[in-house]
């Protein structure tokens, strides 16, 4: 009875395992010592800064990145560092979108862009399509 109510209370158990103390943590330890996600905005000025992209991803953060300056400068190297960019997030199970014309997002694994589906358009009713 004493072990369930530890267990409910979540008090910290200490265990051994074939002589090496192992704590065990109480669900509120676990869940504080979970690090942060931080979405970050981002200025794509060059192709490396898309390493810098990466590293920020590996991490586990959100970012929303600025493209103009590159567009403005080489429309070409633009190209090159998005498809460095997507090739990065298929990698790390990330994904990759654009936001508007200035602006495209990229995430870490486990995190989705989900795409507003357009609607399809109105199929006419049987009783539309035939009176012609």
């Amino acid at each position: 009875m004493m072990r369930l109510f530890r267990k409910l209370r979540g008090e910290k158990k200490s265990v051994t395992l074939e002589g090496v103390p192992v704590t065990q943590l109480s669900l509120e330890e676990r869940v504080t010592s979970v690090e942060p996600i931080y979405v970050k905005r981002f200025e794509l000025t060059a192709l490396p800064d898309v390493q810098v992209i990466a590293e920020e991803l590996r991490r586990g953060n959100i970012l929303i990145i600025g493209i103009t300056q590159l567009l403005n400068k080489d429309p070409e190297e633009l190209k090159q560092a998005i498809e460095q960019l997507k090739g990065i997030c298929q990698a790390i199970g990330g994904d990759v979108g654009r936001l508007d014309e200035e602006k495209i997002i990229a995430t870490p694994q486990h995190v989705v862009i989900q795409v507003k589906e357009e609607s399809a358009p109105a199929q006419p009713t049987s009783a539309q399509s035939t009176s012609a």
